[in-house]
């Protein structure tokens, strides 16, 4: 899920610069807030990660994001989908599944591996990344 840590000194602004770490992997980028302006700390909300980078995570993998500058860390998260399109912000259906993909009901019953290659497999246009909601 994506938390924005207490000890974060400032809100975080949609469209805020970030720096990504997932992985072996920093990257630059821009954060989208799906259902709010902008995360208080210690809140924590459905994100959006627009990056300058390919990155190649999978669902559950866990990040950690950093302001651009000065550099320190404010918060993290959970990788719900790997492949998404552009959200648009404050979408009740968009929010809804979001919230089906972090329950895990989407999935249950089939069996990934034995399904051919698919957006769900796929991971060369990885750019997007949502976060969890707690």
């Amino acid at each position: 899920n994506f938390y924005l840590l207490e000890s974060a000194s400032k809100n975080l602004k949609n469209t805020a610069r970030i720096r990504l770490n997932i992985g072996t992997s920093e990257v630059i980028g821009r954060v989208t807030i799906l259902e709010k302006e902008e995360i208080k700390p210690g809140e924590s909300a459905y994100t959006q990660f627009r990056l300058e980078k390919p990155v190649v995570p999978d669902v559950g993998d866990r990040y950690v994001v950093r302001t651009y500058s000065p550099v320190y860390t404010i918060g993290g998260g959970v990788v719900l989908d790997v492949n998404p399109r552009r959200h648009k912000r404050f979408s009740e259906e968009v929010l809804k599944k979001l919230a089906t993909l972090e329950s895990g009901d989407c999935c249950k019953g089939i069996n990934i591996n034995a399904l051919p290659c698919n957006r769900l497999r796929s991971r060369h246009r990885w750019q997007w990344i949502l976060s969890k909601k707690s």
